[in-house]
């Protein structure tokens, strides 16, 4: 019988015979991860017996934690901030108009019809634009902080914080005591960007102008963009993208480390959390 592991492209046995497990939602945090260990340890996250996996999502990455505390398993976990956040997040934006409530129910009932819906691609399509359409004709859900979220549903799986500490936990994100949070999110063995990583990279002075050079450099962007509104923009695009080539956005945690960027930042605070003896 396959093991729950083979979903995530995992033998029994790796987890097994790691001294940590890391667990991460994307490719971003892989290779941002691992080249920041290999800058800093001299060799490779799997030569030093170190395991980084990619979950592909938050509720993968609840899911694998899961199995790796019952394997007993020394595991840490990475995920963006909405993993704070309930699932229940809104489709549509606030206070809108009833007249573009009423267009927007009539257009997706426009394009419903033209759907296939024998085909299961249709059917997903169309159940999504129900799911609308079921928000326009009543309300808005309310997302809330904690309570009916993947970290929540981690926490509870993983047994990793007591009631009591989930409780202060909750006070913490919900009245921004970072050094609070941090604290408890360290006990219970995760890590929580306060965005998505993308935009952590760029967060500190004259981190877009070293992403920008780098891009210019390895011909990912032909000139220089224009330093308007639109520039971070289209950088976190860049960004977002480089995931599918590993080898430019190594580059650019290589030049970001270089030049200073990542110095009393969360990527160093991420970092520490997860190889404290590096």
């Amino acid at each position: 019988m396959p093991s729950p592991l083979n979903t995530y492209g995992l033998r029994l046995t790796e987890p097994l015979l790691s001294s940590r497990v890391i667990v991460v939602e994307g490719i971003t945090d892989k290779v941002v991860l691992s080249t920041l260990f290999q800058i800093r340890n001299g060799g490779t996250i799997d030569q030093a017996d170190f395991l980084l996996v990619i979950a592909g999502g938050k509720d993968k990455v609840v899911n694998l934690c899961n199995l790796l505390s019952c394997l007993g398993v020394d595991w840490r976990c990475v995920m963006d901030s909405d993993a704070k956040f309930s699932s229940e997040v809104p489709y549509t934006r606030s206070a809108i108009s009833l007249t573009d409530i009423s267009q927007g129910i009539a257009a997706i009932d426009n394009l419903s019809a033209l759907l296939d819906s024998s085909a299961k691609r249709g059917r997903n399509a169309l159940n999504s634009l129900q799911a609308v359409r079921d928000e326009l004709s009543s309300s808005r859900p309310a997302t809330m902080i904690f309570q009916g979220s993947p970290l929540k549903t981690l926490l509870d799986k993983t047994k990793t914080l007591s009631a009591a500490e989930q409780a202060q936990l909750k006070v913490a994100l919900v009245k921004k005591k970072k050094r609070e949070a941090s604290g408890l999110l360290g006990k219970a063995r995760t890590f929580i960007w306060s965005t998505n990583l993308e935009e952590v990279l760029l967060l500190k002075p004259g981190a877009e102008d070293c992403v920008e050079k780098t891009l210019l450099t390895s011909g990912v962007i032909k000139s220089s963009l224009p330093r308007d509104a639109r520039r971070k923009a289209t950088l976190l695009n860049k960004l977002h993208k480089a995931g599918n080539t590993p080898l430019i956005l190594f580059q650019v945690v290589v030049d970001l480390d270089k030049g200073g960027h990542f110095n009393r930042s969360e990527v160093n605070e991420c970092f520490k959390f997860l190889f404290p003896d590096i």
